[in-house]
């Protein structure tokens, strides 16, 4: 990331309403200013399930006596000595909600003493294994949350719910909400206090060994830009109120989302509510949202909701072209929900697709006719970067993005209030752009959005679009990206100071520079530098669904066979798993990697794996599986008699007799195929019949027929080669041959 752009950055301010775009240069229609969106944030919960986890290594449980740390052994002495207990790579994604989680335990001894124990976690995304060092355990952060355990009587050898400790969900929960817990993450747990229980260690045995259960459901958040309702929208002039906008989170946006990701075999389990700026009033004024949203219900095969569809799509065609792969606004029977974003504006737009997002905070310089605020206001915003992580170049990406600034106040009185508040702005890439060494340079008018702003009590709005280049440089694999650059703009609004003094304020077409002298001066130079920096917070997971199959049958039956998904995430984030057969939305089959299907001879199917991460990114991939036939069945064949004499011209009836098998059809098909001669049918000489083969069904499982017994001469055999076939269901053919003889003399 050589070169440093700013993306897109807009202030609005009331009357008087900033717009600053790319790196010089500015284009802008004012507007009025009357909110029509915010931002919900959702959560959507996966169907509940448990994973149990062992001790895999020696140094993964441990006692600490006084000071002294010890490592291997065969007992765990609960009570008489500190006890830590660490189980790694749990895969429990970040966020979840956790159901129950306990630890169980095989006790050693018959043991009732009074034993009460206090189990806490250690506050820790990354905790090390155990080591033979003073209070390695004891020395551990500790989570807030402890459970205590009156522990019951024990009785040697079981696996019983004496020794098995109460519900550690509260220890668990705390530690999967930490920032930067990913799948990678052990649980590290430390039990302190009195008494004796004597428990099995990781060496007494892999059947015997503590063993860590937990039941949870993935949650997932996303946090969407949200058109309003027309409702409220026409119930308000200005911000929306927040209880308001915050019903619309929790009622329609949660519902319809809930039905989107359930009809397309997402999580669905949502909720939403609105999202709280403290820079800004929360809710926005965005041009996209003034035409309303045009339902387009989720067609049955979810073709309108294939993030995946959209972001192959962009690599050669423009967003517009492609938004009807993201074109569904609800599913049957709910509510349409659109984006605050520049088409495709669709609620599918957004969630569960091939989305990297980026938190960029830092400082603007901000001078306006060479006045400068009393202070460089703090910067924040997000870019949502559409399409796969790139770091070699080449591929496109489309973007869209939020910034919002903290209040600024200019000592200098060009204006009545010199103080400007609630600035900020949305955008989106109309087009998308190549990433080339670490850029993406979206050319003039390539950007479009919507800048707000506030002075006093009421507040401005300014559509616009980029006059030069645009640029934002992104480092996947270092998780990086930046917004920077020096900025040029333009003042314009209703409010001014008169220029007979250049200090009074006064409003456009009034009488307030009558004395001061006039006219009302509007407009002033600004020129913005902008210093952001930030990381890439989440990028989309992959998805391998594996190479497609063609199996061999192994019976009547079919075959069995084994589907084999990967997933990877650079977060190591990925909350759920899923295959599904025939299509994205097809039947739910199984949630881990590896699953065992069955197929008849000759069908096929498509299987469909899906990764989704805890921040809604997700991707899809699939594997055709054909289960064939392409082993002929085994044919046996004998004749009787295998010789005919004396040549007397006589019809002899010949009897076949056939078996034949295959490993994928009991009844193999048996026919006739031919019976030929050596000799001509007729014209040996005296005595010579015609017609020396009847009674032949061809085609068919004949196993009887008439052959003559007779010859052309005395010095070679006359020879019938008879000539069946076994075929399979799946066209395999075998073939075998008899012959039956007239001898010479």
């Amino acid at each position: 990331m050589t070169s440093r752009g700013l993306l897109w950055l807009a202030l609005g301010a009331a009357a008087l309403p900033l717009i600053v775009e790319g790196t010089s240069g500015c284009s802008f229609t004012p507007g009025t200013y009357d909110d029509n969106a915010y931002y919900c944030g959702c959560e959507c919960k996966s169907p509940g399930r448990e994973k149990t986890f062992g001790i895999t290594a020696a140094s993964d449980d441990a006692e600490q006596n006084g000071a002294t740390v010890g490592l291997g052994g065969t007992d765990l002495d609960l009570g008489a000595q500190v006890v830590g207990l660490r189980f790694p790579n749990v895969g429990i994604p970040p966020n979840a909600v956790i159901d129950h989680a306990f630890v169980q335990f095989a006790s050693r001894n018959n043991e009732n003493a009074p034993t009460n124990l206090t189990i806490v976690g250690q506050l820790s995304t990354d905790a090390p294994t155990f080591a033979a060092v003073d209070n390695d355990l004891t020395s551990r952060p500790a989570t807030v949350a402890s459970v205590a355990w009156p522990v019951g009587d024990w009785t040697a050898n079981q696996q019983d719910n004496n020794a098995r400790t109460p519900d550690l969900k509260s220890i668990v929960q705390e530690l999967v909400n930490q920032n930067h817990w990913n799948n990678l993450s052990a649980i590290v747990l430390r039990f302190t206090g009195s008494g004796q229980r004597s428990a099995f260690e990781f060496e007494a045995g892999a059947s015997t060994r503590p063993f860590l259960v937990v039941g949870y459901n993935a949650n997932i958040k996303a946090t969407l830009p949200i058109c309003t309702t027309t409702a409220i929208d026409n119930a308000q002039n200005g911000p929306i109120p927040h209880a308001n906008a915050a019903d619309d989170c929790q009622g329609r946006v949660a519902t319809t989302m809930s039905g989107l990701a359930g009809a397309c075999g997402y999580p669905s389990d949502c909720s939403c509510d609105l999202v709280l700026d403290e820079r800004t009033d929360s809710t926005y004024d965005r041009d996209v949202c003034d035409d309303g949203c045009a339902e387009n219900v989720v067609d049955p095969t979810c073709g309108d909701f294939n993030p995946n569809g959209y972001a192959e799509c962009i690599q050669v065609s423009s967003e517009l072209a492609c938004a009807s792969h993201v074109a569904a606004t609800n599913a049957v029977g709910g509510v349409p929900v659109c984006l605050a974003a520049a088409p495709p504006g669709a609620m599918a737009a957004r969630i569960f697709g091939r989305q990297t997002t980026c938190d960029v905070t830092g400082h603007s310089h901000i001078e306006v006719d060479g006045n400068e605020p009393t202070k460089d206001p703090f910067t924040a915003g997000t870019v949502t970067i559409t399409g796969d992580p790139c770091s070699s170049g080449g591929c496109r990406v489309a973007a869209s993005f939020g910034l919002a600034m903290n209040p600024i106040t200019f000592e200098v009185r060009f204006t009545r209030d010199p103080m400007f508040s609630d600035l900020s702005a949305l955008g989106d890439s109309i087009s998308p752009t190549a990433v080339s060494s670490g850029e993406v340079v979206f050319g003039p008018g390539k950007v479009k959005g919507t800048g707000n702003g506030r002075r006093s009590s009421t507040g401005g709005r300014i559509n616009a679009s980029n006059d030069e280049d645009l640029t934002l440089g992104v480092d996947w694999s270092a998780a990086l990206c930046d917004l920077n650059g020096s900025l040029t703009g333009a003042l314009d609004g209703e409010s001014g100071l008169c220029a007979g003094d250049g200090e009074t304020p006064c409003e456009v077409d009034s009488p307030d520079c009558d004395s001061a002298g006039g006219p009302c001066q509007l407009d002033a130079n600004m020129t913005v530098g902008v210093a952001l920096a930030g990381s890439i917070v989440n990028q989309p997971p992959t998805a391998n669904a594996g190479n497609d199959q063609t199996v061999q049958c192994t019976g009547t039956s079919g075959a069995s066979f084994t589907l084999n998904g990967t997933a990877s995430d650079a977060d190591e984030n990925i909350a759920v798993t899923s295959w599904r057969s025939g299509a994205r939305n097809g039947t739910l089959l199984g949630e881990g990697p590896s699953l065992t299907q069955s197929l008849a001879v000759g069908g096929s199917q498509t299987y469909w794996w899906r990764a989704v991460d805890a921040a809604a990114a997700a991707d899809d991939d699939s594997a055709s599986v054909s289960v064939v036939d392409t082993v002929a069945p085994t044919l046996t064949l004998s004749v009787s008699p295998v010789a005919m004499s004396p040549p007397n011209h006589k019809l002899i009836l010949v009897t076949a007799t056939l078996s034949s098998s295959d490993t994928c059809d009991a009844t193999p098909t048996i026919r006739l195929v031919s019976i030929a001669s050596n000799e001509p049918d007729n014209g040996l000489g005296d005595g010579d019949q015609p017609n020396d083969i009847q009674g032949a069904a061809f085609g068919t499982d004949d196993r009887q027929f008439l052959l003559r017994s007779e010859r052309g001469g005395k010095k070679r055999d006359r020879v019938y080669t008879i000539t069946y076939s076994a075929t399979d269901d799946s066209n395999n053919t075998t073939q075998k041959q008899a012959t039956v003889r007239v001898p010479a003399l």
